[in-house]
């Protein structure tokens, strides 16, 4: 869960910027950030996205049931420091 001082990191996708869809956050404290237009060398989510669809193809998950396992499993080897790693090296700060 999102709360006071917790940082979101946003892509410019336009569902993102309808009017009223981040007031939730905002009303939790939370600071939201938008990416500069939409390069994938600068984009740390691709870093995430590129980490899930690797292991994905690893583990040839074909079933949904499979999917939702393989999903769960890679999830939580995305760590707080990896997320830290793919901003600065896009050349944000923190």
């Amino acid at each position: 869960m999102l709360g006071v001082g917790d940082v979101l990191v946003l892509d410019i996708l336009s569902s993102h910027k309808v009017r009223g869809v981040l007031d939730p956050l905002y009303d939790k404290g939370v600071v939201v950030v938008f990416l500069v237009v939409y390069l994938l060398v600068f984009n740390p989510v691709e870093f995430g996205w590129s980490k899930i669809l690797v292991y994905l193809r690893k583990v040839g998950a074909r079933t949904l049931g499979a999917l939702y396992s393989a999903v769960s499993e890679v999830l939580v080897t995305i760590t707080n420091a990896g997320v830290e790693g793919w901003i600065k090296h896009c050349g944000y700060g923190l």
